[in-house]
C-alpha cells in the first residue's frame, strides 16, 4: 500500500467518516464486524484486516501420486483454481494477519471438490492460519475439521501493509487423512501434503511503537480534585498536569477506515492514601462497530473503560511517522459505576473523558 496512495485518500475518507456521525456507523471494510476482547489483541496485536490476499498450495509430489494412484482428482469451486499440482485461491476480506510476521488466519474463498477412490466430498471455508495456531482447518460437508498443521516458510514485509508467505509446509494428520479417506473412500495419508505461498496487503497498517497522550477533561479533573484524589503515574506512563502520556508499544491502523487495535503499556493511578485505582494494561479496538478502550482496574479483569471516537482524529502520515491528533473519550458505564462505589463520584455515562492524540511509527524494515 504505497504512501501517496494514503495521501490522497485522507481528505476523502476523513470526510465521509465525520458525515457517517457516530464511530459505529462510520465508513467500515468488509468482515470487520468482528469484537475485538483484549486477549485477541495481545494474542497479534499488529493484525489487520485484509484488503487484498492470495494462497497457492502445490502439492508434494507423494500427495499427489498417492491421490493419482487411487484415480482421484481435485478440482477448484468458486474462485478456486486447480491446474497440475497447483491450486490458487482468493483469499476473504474476514481474514486477519500481521503483514510484518505472517501470522495470523487466511480464510480462503471458494472451495475443493475432492475426488478420492470412489466418493466425492467438498471442503471449503478452508482456513490457514500460520504462525500462531499453525493449523489448517476446513469444513468438510457440513463439518468443521482440523485437517493439519502448517509449519515453517520465509516470510517478508514491504511498506505499507503487504506480507508474503513462502515455503510453508503444510502436512496432513491422522485425524484430517482419516476423516478424508472415509469421505472419498480413500487417496490420502498422513503428512507432507503441500506447500503454501500468500501474499496479503491488509487495511491497518501495523504499528511498531509511540505515544499516547490524553488530556483530562477540566470538569473530571476537577471533580475529581475537588474530592482528593490525584491522578499520578509509574514510569513509563506519565502525568503532567491534566495531561497523560502512555507508551504505544504496537497495533494496527487504517488511516483510511478509522480502525484498528492499539497496545499501550503504563500504569496510570487514581486516588488517594487510602483509596485508590490502578489503570494498566491499555487496549484500545475501535471500528466496524467498536469503540472501546480497554484497561484493567487493579487486579481485576480488563474492562471496557470509555468508548473511543476517532471520527475527529485528524491524521498525517510522513514516511514511517503515523500522528493522528484529537480523538474524544467518553466514559463508559462501567467506569463511571466504579467511580461511583470507589470514590462515590457520580457521573453519567457519556461524560467526557478527555481528549486523545497519537504519534508513532510505522512497522518497516
Amino acid at each position: 500500500m504505497p504512501s501517496h496512495r494514503l495521501h490522497a485518500s485522507l481528505a476523502t475518507a476523513l470526510s465521509l467518516a465525520t458525515a457517517a456521525g457516530a464511530l459505529g456507523v462510520a465508513a467500515a471494510p468488509s468482515g470487520a464486524a468482528t469484537r475485538f476482547l483484549p486477549s485477541d489483541i495481545n494474542a497479534n496485536p499488529r493484525a489487520g484486516a485484509l484488503k487484498y490476499g492470495t494462497a497457492t498450495l502445490s502439492l508434494s509430489g507423494g500427495a499427489a501420486s498417492k491421490l493419482s494412484s487411487v484415480g482421484g482428482k481435485l478440482t477448484g469451486t468458486g474462485t478456486a483454481k486447480v491446474k497440475g499440482k497447483t491450486i490458487t485461491f482468493d483469499a476473504d476480506e474476514s481474514s486477519r494477519i500481521d503483514p510484518t510476521t505472517m501470522r495470523g488466519t487466511v480464510i480462503l474463498e471458494g472451495g475443493l471438490t475432492v475426488k478420492g477412490k470412489s466418493k466425492s466430498a467438498k471442503l471449503k471455508s478452508i482456513t490457514l492460519e500460520p504462525g500462531i495456531e499453525k493449523r489448517v482447518t476446513a469444513k468438510l460437508g457440513s463439518k468443521l475439521i482440523q485437517l493439519g498443521s502448517l509449519k515453517g516458510g520465509k516470510t517478508k514485509f514491504a511498506r505499507q501493509a503487504d506480507g508474503t508467505l513462502s515455503g510453508a509446509k503444510l502436512s496432513l494428520s491422522s485425524g484430517g487423512a482419516k476423516k478424508l479417506n472415509a469421505a472419498t473412500g480413500g487417496g490420502f495419508a498422513a503428512g507432507a501434503f503441500a506447500t503454501v505461498a500468500s501474499e496479503v496487503t491488509t487495511r491497518e497498517l501495523p504499528l511498531q511503537s509511540g505515544i499516547a497522550t490524553m488530556t483530562i477533561d477540566a470538569g473530571l479533573l476537577k471533580t475529581l480534585n475537588d474530592s482528593g484524589y490525584a491522578i499520578t503515574a509509574v514510569a513509563p506512563a506519565t502525568v503532567n498536569g491534566a495531561v497523560v502520556t502512555i507508551p504505544l508499544t504496537s497495533g494496527a491502523f487504517d488511516p483510511i477506515d478509522l480502525s484498528g487495535r492499539l497496545s499501550l503499556e503504563g500504569e496510570v493511578t487514581i486516588g488517594k492514601p487510602d483509596s485508590a485505582i490502578s489503570l494498566f494494561g491499555w487496549r484500545a479496538a475501535i471500528g466496524g462497530g467498536q469503540n472501546d478502550l480497554y484497561a484493567n482496574f487493579n487486579s481485576s479483569a480488563a474492562v471496557a473503560l470509555a468508548t473511543v471516537d476517532v471520527t475527529t482524529l485528524e491524521i498525517t502520515l510522513d514516511g514511517k511517522n503515523f500522528k493522528g491528533v484529537g480523538g474524544k473519550l467518553a466514559l463508559s458505564k462501567i467506569a463511571t459505576d466504579v467511580l461511583k462505589q470507589q470514590f462515590g463520584v457520580t457521573m453519567a455515562p457519556g461524560t467526557p473523558m478527555g481528549t486523545v492524540d497519537l504519534a508513532g511509527q510505522l512497522s518497516g524494515q
